[in-house]
């Protein structure tokens, strides 16, 4: 095949011509591996979270220390586009509104971003004020705790969610 320089580079074509592609592609075939797959059927995931939690309280502190934990250590877009497909259809069958879900899930996530060990934004504050670590977490122990007094309300109080939506736009759940 004919491929200018750039494209060699980029396809990974040699200079004596070999394409990996071709085994790129039986590699694929052979190991086809879907996200279904990967993670199970998600009526079979649903099911099991029901009979691990039997109220809608239990799954939500489950949830939210689930995602607290995630939050610490993997970045909230990658969190988001993993989790949310697997735990939005379980939160609906337990009757959680999905806006009322989505926010749980969001201020879970970024209150991993700020807590300690490998929260992602933490670090990246003390780099901008040129701290140490060791310097922030006194003051921020007390923002971190007024958020999670935040999330406990807003994953248990739903009325104070969704009444924006209810009130503003006129949407009811």
């Amino acid at each position: 095949t004919e491929h200018s320089d750039h494209d060699s580079r980029i396809l990974g074509v040699s200079a004596d011509g070999w394409d990996g592609r071709a085994d790129a592609r039986a590699f694929i075939e052979r190991h086809q591996v879907t996200f279904p797959n990967l993670i199970g059927d998600p009526h079979e995931i649903a099911a099991w979270f029901k009979d691990m939690f039997e109220s809608r309280i239990a799954f939500l502190l489950a949830v939210n220390v689930l995602l607290l934990f995630v939050g610490m250590f993997i970045e909230t877009s990658a969190a988001i586009l993993v989790l949310a497909p697997i735990l939005a259809p379980i939160a609906v069958a337990y009757g959680v509104d999905p806006v009322h879900f989505g926010l749980i899930i969001v201020v879970n996530l970024a209150l991993g971003m700020i807590t300690p060990p490998l929260g992602v934004n933490l670090f990246a504050a003390c780099a901008v004020a040129r701290l140490p670590v060791e310097a922030i977490i006194p003051q921020l122990l007390w923002f971190v705790l007024t958020v999670f007094g935040a999330l406990m309300i807003i994953t248990y109080v739903p009325a104070i969610t969704l009444w924006p939506m209810q009130t503003i736009l006129g949407i009811t759940p």
